[in-house]
């Protein structure tokens, strides 16, 4: 039973981690969107 709640914990940080890196990146875009280098990424299709 260890095992599993081991895994599990390790998922859910790293599912956090991976949240919070897509907010923080939503809001620099926001805060920068009429930027050029912003225009750039939304043409990239990043």
């Amino acid at each position: 039973m260890l095992i599993p709640l081991l895994v599990m914990a390790g998922a859910f940080k790293l599912f956090f981690l991976t949240v919070t890196l897509m907010r923080m990146r939503y809001e620099i875009l926001m805060r920068e969107k009429h930027t050029v280098w912003v225009a750039d990424v939304v043409r990239a299709g990043r």
